[in-house]
């Protein structure tokens, strides 16, 4: 899945980086809260990761895994920064090539 937002927090800590994001829905005024996952700092870290990748008020695009639950969650696998077109890799972007 595709989502295209706002971020709004990035936790940055064990055991999960955990970046929320707020997502427009489509033809509507109303916004879905996302809370997305991705891997440790020390993995993200070892694919070109910082503590400042990401910061509220960027503009992103992300490729995820969403919960089977249906809940506004998902499992970050690669994440752009639209403005800059900057990439950023998850361990599981590496493992889908």
């Amino acid at each position: 899945m595709t989502l295209i937002g706002t971020a709004r927090s990035v936790q940055w800590g064990n055991p999960h980086v955990g970046i929320s994001m707020s997502v427009q829905v489509p033809g509507s005024d109303t916004a879905q809260e996302w809370s997305l996952i991705t891997s440790n700092p020390g993995i993200l870290k070892r694919f070109g990761w910082t503590q400042r990748s990401v910061s509220p008020g960027d503009h992103i695009r992300v490729l995820c895994y969403p919960k089977r639950d249906g809940s506004y969650g998902a499992r970050l696998i690669t994440l752009v920064e639209v403005d800059t077109g900057k990439t950023l890799e998850t361990k599981l972007s590496a493992a889908v090539r």
